[in-house]
């Protein structure tokens, strides 16, 4: 099969979220993934968003997910999803309203298909369909396919942890990472005027240091974080950090809040900002990343959900390089590539490999981009979905 690779179309919206999801339907709109999508169909769930109480700004939305499926449609993918459930909460009712939403898939393309199901599959009692299950986390979800279904689906990891965990469950499965689009839509009317909240942070600081993620202690441990700084203030170095955050969940704001008394007691005040936002727009997103000198990124066990993060590949395709802990997917070609520090976590051993980055700032930046262009930009994955599709579409004739 010979595709010519061009460019994607420019989606109608700047996603907020740095979700698997993102990475998937970027990658299933790219042209060269695409005309690979003539006998499958796409399925998944998301979250009802307007019944999730959020206490960071900008919430955003069930409806962007809807726009860029409506909009996929219209380039002739066959994309299809449900919502209305919260699947973190409620997995087996998830699982039901996704298999009332396959009835509507059949109806309109017909049962000779390959179904395609991120996150959630549906209960599929109709032999005749083949489907390709895609675990991008092991949680509920992997509870849920134990057993006879396990043996039924293609499986599909977005994370060599998933993948590992699966295959010493004696459970086939094939490995796609996440993608990342280097496409940035030019700047337009008011996008600097939206940072105007963010500069007075980062202005007068020698080394100015970027988290984004979820605010919990598996990756922002605060047994690490707060001794960093205080490492820093001891060499009588001026450095930030922002974090550019989300709480999600009672656990999380007991977190955030516990943290923000940390900050106060080692009057830490000018130099950790947990700051609760969504960034909407990939734009405004670039003109951050190019703000800081080092992305931290240091979880603290095996992260079993897609890895690495699509915010850390945001980040280094913007020339961001990483301090990062030796777990996950993404340590060992930090380390080949020379895009980063990946180090032991020990808050000296944290301010080693920030000052190290910053010695070696223009190096790291280029190699940083060159790991994600090779690994993980649209161009690349969308390669390696055409061979698994191969492999795929080859079994089903078997």
């Amino acid at each position: 099969m010979i595709l010519l690779a061009t460019t994607r179309g420019v989606p109608p919206w700047d996603s907020a979220t740095a979700s698997l999801a993102k990475s998937r339907l970027t990658l299933f709109s790219y042209l060269r993934s695409r005309k690979l999508l003539d006998e499958v169909a796409l399925l998944t769930l998301f979250r009802d968003y307007s019944l999730i109480r959020h206490v960071h700004e900008d919430a955003f939305g069930n409806e962007i997910y809807h726009g860029y499926f409506s909009w996929l449609k219209r380039m002739g993918v066959k994309a299809f999803f449900a919502y209305g459930v919260d699947p973190d909460v409620y997995a087996r009712r998830a699982q039901l309203v996704l298999s009332m939403c396959l009835n509507k898939v059949l109806h309109e393309v017909g049962s000779r298909l390959l179904l395609w199901c991120t996150g959630f599959t549906p209960i599929v009692p109709y032999s005749w369909i083949s489907v390709v299950y895609e675990h991008y986390a092991l949680d509920e979800r992997y509870d849920l396919l134990k057993g006879f279904l396990m043996k039924r689906f293609t499986h599909v990891a977005t994370s060599k942890t998933i993948a590992s965990k699966l295959l010493r469950h004696g459970v086939k499965v094939l490995y796609l990472p996440p993608a990342v689009d280097s496409y940035y839509e030019d700047d337009h009317e008011g996008s600097r005027q939206d940072l105007e909240w963010f500069t007075p942070y980062v202005e007068g600081a020698d080394i100015k240091l970027l988290y984004m993620g979820p605010l919990i202690p598996e990756r922002f441990p605060v047994n690490l974080v707060i001794p960093l700084f205080l490492t820093l203030k001891r060499a009588q170095v001026n450095a930030i950090m922002v974090a550019i955050t989300t709480v999600r969940n009672r656990l999380s704001l007991v977190y955030y809040k516990r943290l923000l008394q940390l900050i106060k007691r080692y009057e830490l005040e000018s130099n950790l900002i947990l700051k609760l936002r969504v960034l909407r727009n990939d734009y405004i997103k670039r003109l951050v990343y190019e703000k800081f000198d080092v992305l931290l990124y240091i979880p603290v066990k095996p992260v079993e959900m897609s890895d690495p993060p699509l915010t850390v590949l945001e980040a280094m395709n913007s020339g961001l390089p990483p301090v990062i802990s030796p777990i996950g997917d993404l340590a060992h070609l930090v380390k080949v590539y020379e895009a980063g520090a990946v180090t032991h976590l020990t808050p000296l051993n944290l301010y080693k490999s920030v000052r190290s980055i910053i010695e070696n700032q223009e190096v790291y930046s280029e190699n940083a981009r060159r790991l994600v262009r090779e690994w993980y930009s649209i161009e690349a994955v969308a390669e390696r979905l055409e061979a698994l599709l191969d492999i795929i579409i080859e079994g089903r004739r078997l």
